[in-house]
């Protein structure tokens, strides 16, 4: 009763209803994502929600001035026939404007596919053993010969025991309710569906082309799961960074450092405002997330969103991360996650390195952003009512830990361009439509305007804002934070070049190479795993 008065009053407050383009960025506009989940009342306003131009210059010319107003393809697109080249001027469009000025986009082999290529059974299970987005949604398995299962449905569930489960069980339409088997080096022993009619008895998948064909149906489904945990990972950084911007106001060292993080932050949550999940009191059909005419999720989606976010608040540490969003046996097992497990692994250490040299900079200051840093966030609304990421250590990790994994976002969003996988949106229909361009499109988006060195342990960013504001300004890091930043950056690009050297050697890379490239370094092909949700 105590949440529902309280959402109730929130949506009342006139701070809370939808802003207007005049009062968007002012200090009196405010709005929310989740219900009775803001920013606090009684502070100041971080400088991004006060300033206009406190944005990633750098990404957003590229977006904008690049791929949005570049022409569009849906001309091309829309009221045509779904056959296996229609979405080409799509791949084609992103592939112009993925390349970044600094280095080649595409690694150096002859041949290499940016979209990959059409068999869904290898892209399965290579999304579900590389990916930690994607990992999130395995269970294991106790079928004969089985190792990990991918289930979103049975009926014999009254509650949907998974994250997963849940948020496929919010969507509607054909194809929706496939489950799957799989051995231990993710080989699909078993696939069965039900019928959409009845969803009482699964049907089991024989045919090799009917086997591919459902594996592009489990794909769209966890685009859309994946989707939305990154939409929420959006607000997540939001209220974080909002934090140390206004916590670090008085402690020049750690507040150039949150300036760096809170870069164009604001302007991806108004996105997934407007875009992606919005408020309830008024959820526009075509968002992409809670949308009917976005993947095709109800506005149900929206509450388990909101509760996964009021989880993270209790993550304070990698390890709880990991423990909230995993099932600890998948996790478990070596051959789930390998890279993603080598960069994690490195958070603490380089979380206590952080705090030590910033202590040692002016003790005194530190502990004061620190305090109220941890009261910032308890006053976020809902975000602060069980909140145990109180410390600059816990920030550090917690933001570590879900960055590295939103840079996960820029491999398999491109699958939302091959026809195979987006037709499953509405796959009884037989010609692209305008939401199935809406979904492609705003999804496409967000793989365009990377920029070099803002990843996680970034050593250069202290140069990063030469390239901000057509080169005017240069923050001013404190030696003894740059120090560290440079050398656990060392030990993560480390990882990074091994990885590319060792995926470059696998017999997959030329066709399935841009989902195994996530933790290689900066921009080969165009990945990164980033500091924040900047993009």
């Amino acid at each position: 009763e105590d949440r529902a008065k309280r959402t109730h009053q929130a949506k009342k407050h006139p701070r809370n209803q939808p802003p207007t383009m005049g009062k968007m960025f002012s200090r009196s506009a405010y709005f929310e994502v989740f219900d009775g989940v803001s920013l606090p009342h009684d502070e100041p306003r971080p400088k991004k929600i006060g300033q206009l131009f406190d944005i990633n210059w750098y990404t957003v010319q590229r977006v904008i001035f690049g791929f949005s107003l570049g022409g569009g393809v849906s001309d091309a697109i829309v009221g045509k026939a779904k056959t296996p080249t229609s979405l080409d001027p799509a791949q084609a469009y992103v592939a112009k404007y993925n390349k970044i000025d600094v280095a080649p986009a595409l690694p150096p082999v002859e041949g290499y596919k940016l979209f990959g290529g059409d068999d869904y059974v290898t892209i399965l299970g290579l999304l579900l053993k590389t990916n930690p987005f994607f990992a999130m949604a395995l269970t294991t398995s106790s079928a004969k010969g089985a190792t990990f299962a991918l289930t979103a449905h049975d009926a014999a569930w009254t509650t949907p025991p998974t994250l997963y489960a849940k948020l496929i069980g919010t969507m509607i339409g054909y194809g929706r309710r496939v489950n799957f088997v799989f051995d231990d080096k993710m080989q699909i022993i078993e696939c069965t569906y039900y019928d959409e009619m009845s969803a009482q008895t699964p049907i089991k998948v024989t045919n090799g082309d009917d086997l591919q064909k459902w594996a592009a149906a489990g794909i769209y489904n966890l685009l859309f799961f994946v989707s939305a945990i990154h939409g929420t990972i959006h607000v997540l950084h939001f209220l974080m960074t909002s934090g140390l911007d206004v916590a670090s106001s008085k402690f020049d060292a750690l507040q150039t450092w949150a300036e760096i993080y809170d870069d164009n932050i604001a302007f991806k949550y108004l996105q997934v405002y407007l875009l992606l999940i919005g408020p309830e009191q008024d959820p526009p059909d075509s968002r992409i997330i809670t949308g009917d005419a976005g993947f095709g999720a109800s506005i149900a989606s929206r509450d388990i969103l909101k509760e996964l976010l009021l989880d993270w608040s209790k993550c304070d540490s990698t390890a709880a991360f990991v423990e909230l969003m995993f099932d600890a046996d998948v996790y478990a097992k070596p051959q789930i996650l390998a890279e993603f497990k080598k960069h994690v692994a490195l958070v603490p250490g380089f979380a206590d390195a952080a705090v030590a040299a910033l202590k040692d900079i002016d003790a005194a200051k530190f502990d004061a952003a620190e305090t109220h840093l941890g009261s910032y966030l308890g006053k976020c609304g809902e975000f602060g009512t069980d909140l145990k990421v109180t410390t600059v250590k816990s920030w550090l990790e917690l933001m570590a830990i879900t960055g590295i994994t939103h840079g996960c976002t820029l491999s398999y969003t491109r699958l939302i361009a091959k026809p195979g996988i987006l037709a499953w949106r509405k796959f009884l229909e037989p010609y692209w439509d305008a939401g199935d361009y809406n979904v492609m499109n705003g999804g496409l988006g967000t793989i365009v305007g990377m920029e070099p060195e803002r990843h996680v342990m970034g050593g250069g960013m202290a140069v990063m804002a030469q390239r901000h504001f057509f080169g005017l300004g240069k923050p001013k890091f404190a030696p003894k934070l740059l120090e560290v930043l440079k050398e656990w950056d060392a030990k993560a690009n480390d990882l990074k070049e091994k990885s590319k050297t060792e995926v470059m050697a696998d017999p997959l890379f030329k066709d399935y190479g841009f989902l195994m490239t996530d933790f290689c370094p900066d921009n080969f092909d165009g990945k990164q795993l980033t500091i924040a949700t900047y993009i």
